[in-house]
Protein backbone atom coordinates (compact mmCIF):
# COMPACT_ATOMS: atom_id res chain seq x y z
CA UNK A 1 0.00 0.00 0.00
CA UNK A 2 1.15 3.57 -0.70
CA UNK A 3 -0.26 7.08 -0.25
CA UNK A 4 0.44 10.20 -2.30
CA UNK A 5 0.74 13.80 -1.16
CA UNK A 6 -2.99 14.39 -1.60
CA UNK A 7 -3.98 11.57 0.74
CA UNK A 8 -4.94 9.15 -2.03
CA UNK A 9 -4.19 5.53 -1.14
CA UNK A 10 -3.19 2.82 -3.61
CA UNK A 11 -3.25 -0.92 -2.94
CA UNK A 12 -1.53 -3.44 -5.20
CA UNK A 13 -1.60 -7.23 -5.01
CA UNK A 14 -1.09 -10.43 -6.96
CA UNK A 15 -4.18 -12.35 -8.05
CA UNK A 16 -4.17 -15.92 -9.40
CA UNK A 17 -6.33 -19.01 -9.98
CA UNK A 18 -5.38 -21.83 -7.62
CA UNK A 19 -6.76 -24.52 -9.95
CA UNK A 20 -4.98 -23.28 -13.07
CA UNK A 21 -2.99 -25.88 -14.99
CA UNK A 22 -0.32 -23.24 -15.63
CA UNK A 23 0.33 -19.96 -13.81
CA UNK A 24 -2.51 -17.52 -14.43
CA UNK A 25 -1.56 -14.39 -12.54
CA UNK A 26 -2.09 -10.64 -12.76
CA UNK A 27 -1.01 -7.64 -10.69
CA UNK A 28 -3.95 -5.48 -9.60
CA UNK A 29 -4.32 -1.91 -8.37
CA UNK A 30 -7.16 -0.20 -6.50
CA UNK A 31 -7.36 3.43 -5.34
CA UNK A 32 -8.96 5.03 -2.30
CA UNK A 33 -9.46 8.77 -2.68
CA UNK A 34 -9.25 11.02 0.35
CA UNK A 35 -12.64 11.19 2.02
CA UNK A 36 -13.92 7.93 0.52
CA UNK A 37 -14.83 4.93 2.68
CA UNK A 38 -13.86 2.14 0.30
CA UNK A 39 -11.45 1.36 -2.49
CA UNK A 40 -12.60 1.63 -6.07
CA UNK A 41 -12.87 -1.32 -8.44
CA UNK A 42 -9.55 -3.08 -9.04
CA UNK A 43 -7.74 -2.62 -12.33
CA UNK A 44 -5.17 -4.97 -13.86
CA UNK A 45 -1.87 -3.11 -13.82
CA UNK A 46 0.43 -5.76 -15.26
CA UNK A 47 -1.10 -6.46 -18.69
CA UNK A 48 -4.27 -6.19 -20.76
CA UNK A 49 -5.94 -9.06 -18.93
CA UNK A 50 -6.31 -11.38 -21.92
CA UNK A 51 -3.54 -13.87 -21.15
CA UNK A 52 -4.09 -16.88 -18.87
CA UNK A 53 -0.44 -18.03 -18.75
CA UNK A 54 1.38 -15.18 -17.01
CA UNK A 55 3.67 -15.94 -14.06
CA UNK A 56 4.16 -12.91 -11.79
CA UNK A 57 5.40 -12.45 -8.24
CA UNK A 58 6.06 -9.96 -5.44
CA UNK A 59 4.48 -6.61 -6.45
CA UNK A 60 5.53 -3.50 -4.54
CA UNK A 61 4.37 0.11 -4.72
CA UNK A 62 5.32 3.66 -3.77
CA UNK A 63 4.35 7.21 -4.79
CA UNK A 64 6.50 9.98 -6.23
CA UNK A 65 6.38 13.75 -5.76
CA UNK A 66 3.98 14.23 -8.68
CA UNK A 67 1.38 11.92 -7.14
CA UNK A 68 2.03 9.09 -9.59
CA UNK A 69 2.07 5.57 -8.22
CA UNK A 70 5.09 3.43 -9.11
CA UNK A 71 4.77 -0.36 -9.12
CA UNK A 72 7.30 -3.13 -9.60
CA UNK A 73 6.81 -6.89 -9.93
CA UNK A 74 8.75 -9.96 -11.00
CA UNK A 75 7.81 -11.63 -14.29
CA UNK A 76 8.80 -15.28 -14.63
CA UNK A 77 6.62 -16.02 -17.67
CA UNK A 78 9.74 -16.50 -19.80
CA UNK A 79 13.31 -16.20 -18.55
CA UNK A 80 12.56 -13.82 -15.70
CA UNK A 81 12.79 -10.05 -15.43
CA UNK A 82 11.55 -7.09 -13.42
CA UNK A 83 8.77 -4.79 -14.60
CA UNK A 84 8.32 -1.15 -13.58
CA UNK A 85 4.99 0.62 -14.14
CA UNK A 86 3.82 4.18 -13.59
CA UNK A 87 0.23 5.42 -13.33
CA UNK A 88 -1.29 8.81 -12.54
CA UNK A 89 -4.96 7.85 -12.78
CA UNK A 90 -4.98 4.21 -11.68
CA UNK A 91 -6.39 3.19 -15.07
CA UNK A 92 -3.57 3.46 -17.60
CA UNK A 93 0.00 2.31 -17.07
CA UNK A 94 3.38 3.04 -18.62
CA UNK A 95 5.45 -0.15 -18.30
CA UNK A 96 9.18 -0.69 -18.65
CA UNK A 97 11.30 -3.83 -18.33
CA UNK A 98 14.56 -3.87 -16.41
CA UNK A 99 16.90 -6.58 -15.14
CA UNK A 100 15.90 -8.61 -18.20
CA UNK A 101 18.79 -11.05 -18.03
CA UNK A 102 19.92 -14.18 -16.22
CA UNK A 103 21.08 -12.20 -13.15
CA UNK A 104 17.59 -11.31 -11.89
CA UNK A 105 16.41 -13.12 -8.79
CA UNK A 106 13.33 -11.60 -7.12
CA UNK A 107 12.25 -9.34 -4.26
CA UNK A 108 12.45 -5.79 -5.62
CA UNK A 109 12.09 -2.62 -3.55
CA UNK A 110 11.78 0.89 -5.02
CA UNK A 111 12.88 4.04 -3.21
CA UNK A 112 13.35 7.76 -3.88
CA UNK A 113 13.79 11.05 -2.02
CA UNK A 114 10.50 12.93 -2.31
CA UNK A 115 12.19 16.15 -1.21
CA UNK A 116 14.04 16.19 -4.54
CA UNK A 117 10.74 16.80 -6.31
CA UNK A 118 9.46 15.48 -9.66
CA UNK A 119 12.95 14.87 -11.08
CA UNK A 120 14.15 12.73 -8.17
CA UNK A 121 16.18 9.69 -9.28
CA UNK A 122 14.44 6.35 -8.81
CA UNK A 123 16.21 3.34 -7.33
CA UNK A 124 15.23 -0.33 -7.34
CA UNK A 125 17.20 -2.93 -5.39
CA UNK A 126 16.58 -6.64 -5.92
CA UNK A 127 17.96 -10.07 -5.21
CA UNK A 128 20.29 -11.41 -7.90
CA UNK A 129 21.66 -14.85 -8.64
CA UNK A 130 24.49 -16.07 -6.47
CA UNK A 131 22.94 -14.61 -3.29
CA UNK A 132 23.88 -11.06 -4.31
CA UNK A 133 22.11 -7.73 -4.85
CA UNK A 134 21.77 -5.33 -7.79
CA UNK A 135 20.73 -1.68 -7.65
CA UNK A 136 19.07 -0.05 -10.67
CA UNK A 137 18.87 3.73 -11.09
CA UNK A 138 16.70 5.86 -13.36
CA UNK A 139 17.14 9.60 -13.81
CA UNK A 140 14.30 10.04 -16.32
CA UNK A 141 11.27 8.89 -14.35
CA UNK A 142 11.69 5.17 -15.00
CA UNK A 143 12.11 5.17 -18.78
CA UNK A 144 15.76 4.08 -18.76
CA UNK A 145 17.63 2.21 -16.05
CA UNK A 146 21.30 1.54 -15.31
CA UNK A 147 22.46 -1.44 -13.24
CA UNK A 148 24.90 -0.87 -10.38
CA UNK A 149 26.72 -3.61 -8.48
CA UNK A 150 26.23 -3.86 -4.72
CA UNK A 151 29.05 -5.29 -2.53
CA UNK A 152 26.77 -7.76 -0.75
CA UNK A 153 27.27 -11.53 -0.47
CA UNK A 154 25.37 -14.39 1.19
CA UNK A 155 22.13 -12.44 0.77
CA UNK A 156 19.13 -14.39 2.05
CA UNK A 157 15.63 -14.55 0.55
CA UNK A 158 14.33 -11.65 2.65
CA UNK A 159 13.20 -8.41 1.05
CA UNK A 160 16.13 -6.03 0.52
CA UNK A 161 15.04 -2.43 1.09
CA UNK A 162 16.54 0.96 0.30
CA UNK A 163 16.36 4.57 1.43
CA UNK A 164 17.55 7.82 -0.15
CA UNK A 165 18.61 11.27 1.05
CA UNK A 166 19.87 13.56 -1.69
CA UNK A 167 22.73 11.74 -3.40
CA UNK A 168 23.10 9.21 -0.57
CA UNK A 169 21.57 5.73 -0.89
CA UNK A 170 21.38 2.99 1.75
CA UNK A 171 20.45 -0.66 1.26
CA UNK A 172 19.55 -3.05 4.09
CA UNK A 173 19.54 -6.81 3.71
CA UNK A 174 19.66 -10.08 5.64
CA UNK A 175 22.94 -11.99 5.47
CA UNK A 176 23.44 -15.69 6.20
CA UNK A 177 23.73 -19.10 4.58
CA UNK A 178 21.54 -22.15 4.05
CA UNK A 179 18.27 -22.83 2.26
CA UNK A 180 15.44 -25.21 3.16
CA UNK A 181 12.36 -25.12 0.85
CA UNK A 182 9.23 -24.14 2.74
CA UNK A 183 11.20 -22.62 5.60
CA UNK A 184 12.58 -19.15 6.23
CA UNK A 185 16.32 -18.96 6.73
CA UNK A 186 17.13 -16.73 9.73
CA UNK A 187 19.90 -14.21 9.17
CA UNK A 188 23.17 -14.13 11.05
CA UNK A 189 23.32 -10.35 10.64
CA UNK A 190 21.37 -7.41 9.26
CA UNK A 191 23.75 -5.46 7.01
CA UNK A 192 23.67 -2.01 5.44
CA UNK A 193 25.50 -0.78 2.34
CA UNK A 194 25.90 2.97 1.75
CA UNK A 195 26.58 4.94 -1.42
CA UNK A 196 27.52 8.63 -1.21
CA UNK A 197 27.00 9.30 -4.93
CA UNK A 198 23.73 7.82 -6.19
CA UNK A 199 25.12 4.29 -6.38
CA UNK A 200 28.19 5.04 -8.49
CA UNK A 201 30.44 3.87 -5.64
CA UNK A 202 29.52 1.91 -2.53
CA UNK A 203 31.08 1.45 0.87
CA UNK A 204 31.68 -1.95 2.41
CA UNK A 205 28.70 -3.38 4.34
CA UNK A 206 28.32 -2.57 8.03
CA UNK A 207 26.42 -4.69 10.56
CA UNK A 208 23.32 -2.94 11.92
CA UNK A 209 21.93 -5.78 14.06
CA UNK A 210 22.67 -6.39 17.71
CA UNK A 211 25.70 -8.71 17.96
CA UNK A 212 24.22 -10.99 20.58
CA UNK A 213 24.31 -14.34 18.80
CA UNK A 214 20.61 -14.05 18.02
CA UNK A 215 19.00 -14.63 14.62
CA UNK A 216 17.05 -12.15 12.52
CA UNK A 217 14.13 -12.09 10.10
CA UNK A 218 12.67 -9.66 7.56
CA UNK A 219 14.48 -6.32 7.96
CA UNK A 220 12.82 -3.22 6.54
CA UNK A 221 14.69 0.07 6.14
CA UNK A 222 13.11 3.52 6.38
CA UNK A 223 14.42 7.08 6.32
CA UNK A 224 12.69 8.53 9.35
CA UNK A 225 10.99 11.92 9.53
CA UNK A 226 13.86 13.10 11.72
CA UNK A 227 16.36 12.32 8.95
CA UNK A 228 17.78 9.30 10.76
CA UNK A 229 17.69 5.78 9.37
CA UNK A 230 15.63 3.05 11.00
CA UNK A 231 15.36 -0.70 10.43
CA UNK A 232 12.70 -2.93 12.00
CA UNK A 233 13.13 -6.71 12.14
CA UNK A 234 12.46 -9.80 14.24
CA UNK A 235 15.17 -10.87 16.67
CA UNK A 236 15.38 -14.15 18.58
CA UNK A 237 16.22 -17.80 18.06
CA UNK A 238 14.32 -20.48 16.18
CA UNK A 239 11.73 -22.15 18.40
CA UNK A 240 12.25 -19.59 21.16
CA UNK A 241 10.83 -16.18 22.02
CA UNK A 242 11.06 -13.54 19.28
CA UNK A 243 10.86 -9.75 19.58
CA UNK A 244 10.20 -7.04 17.05
CA UNK A 245 12.98 -4.48 17.39
CA UNK A 246 14.09 -1.25 15.76
CA UNK A 247 17.66 -0.08 15.22
CA UNK A 248 18.42 3.53 14.33
CA UNK A 249 21.40 5.48 13.05
CA UNK A 250 22.22 9.09 12.24
CA UNK A 251 25.08 8.17 9.91
CA UNK A 252 24.41 4.59 8.73
CA UNK A 253 27.56 3.37 10.44
CA UNK A 254 26.74 3.08 14.16
CA UNK A 255 23.37 1.70 15.20
CA UNK A 256 21.32 1.67 18.42
CA UNK A 257 18.77 -1.12 18.94
CA UNK A 258 15.59 -0.92 21.03
CA UNK A 259 12.70 -3.39 21.54
CA UNK A 260 9.27 -2.60 20.15
CA UNK A 261 7.16 -5.57 21.23
CA UNK A 262 7.21 -9.29 21.97
CA UNK A 263 5.97 -11.18 18.90
CA UNK A 264 5.62 -14.77 20.17
CA UNK A 265 7.89 -17.55 18.90
CA UNK A 266 10.35 -17.53 16.01
CA UNK A 267 8.55 -19.99 13.74
CA UNK A 268 10.11 -20.45 10.29
CA UNK A 269 7.97 -23.33 8.94
CA UNK A 270 5.61 -21.83 6.36
CA UNK A 271 3.10 -24.71 6.74
CA UNK A 272 2.31 -23.95 10.39
CA UNK A 273 -0.54 -21.76 11.59
CA UNK A 274 1.85 -19.75 13.76
CA UNK A 275 4.36 -19.03 11.00
CA UNK A 276 5.60 -15.45 11.33
CA UNK A 277 5.00 -14.77 7.65
CA UNK A 278 7.55 -13.02 5.50
CA UNK A 279 6.86 -9.29 5.82
CA UNK A 280 6.75 -6.34 8.17
CA UNK A 281 5.57 -2.81 7.39
CA UNK A 282 7.37 0.37 8.45
CA UNK A 283 6.38 3.93 7.61
CA UNK A 284 6.38 7.48 8.95
CA UNK A 285 3.27 8.74 10.72
CA UNK A 286 2.41 12.26 11.79
CA UNK A 287 4.17 12.14 15.16
CA UNK A 288 5.72 8.66 15.20
CA UNK A 289 6.66 5.67 13.07
CA UNK A 290 4.03 3.03 12.37
CA UNK A 291 4.81 -0.69 12.20
CA UNK A 292 2.76 -3.71 11.14
CA UNK A 293 3.99 -7.19 12.01
CA UNK A 294 2.89 -10.73 12.86
CA UNK A 295 2.29 -11.74 16.48
CA UNK A 296 1.92 -15.52 16.92
CA UNK A 297 1.69 -15.55 20.70
CA UNK A 298 -1.88 -16.90 20.46
CA UNK A 299 -3.14 -20.10 18.85
CA UNK A 300 -2.84 -18.56 15.39
CA UNK A 301 -1.13 -15.57 13.89
CA UNK A 302 -2.61 -12.12 14.10
CA UNK A 303 -1.55 -8.91 12.41
CA UNK A 304 -0.38 -6.45 15.04
CA UNK A 305 0.24 -2.71 14.88
CA UNK A 306 2.69 -0.59 16.84
CA UNK A 307 3.34 3.13 17.09
CA UNK A 308 6.98 3.83 17.79
CA UNK A 309 8.34 7.23 18.79
CA UNK A 310 11.80 6.76 17.30
CA UNK A 311 14.06 9.67 18.34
Amino acid sequence: VAVDGDGRFALTWLGFRRNAAVPDEHVYLALLDEGDDSFGDPVIASDDGTSATLDFDKPSITADATGDFLITWADFTDTGWLTFARTSDGQSFERRTLAADATFGNLANLCLDLQLGPTAPLYVVHLSIGATLTLHRSTDGGINWSALAVPATDVLFHDPTCAVSGDRVWIAYAQGTGFNPGFDTPADTINVVHSPDRGDTMDAPVVASDVSGDQYLFPRLLRLSSGKLGIVYYQGRVGQAVDLVVTTSSNGTTWDTSPIAAAGTMTIDGTLANWLGAYVGFTNGTDAQLVTYTDNSGVKDRIAFAEVAVP
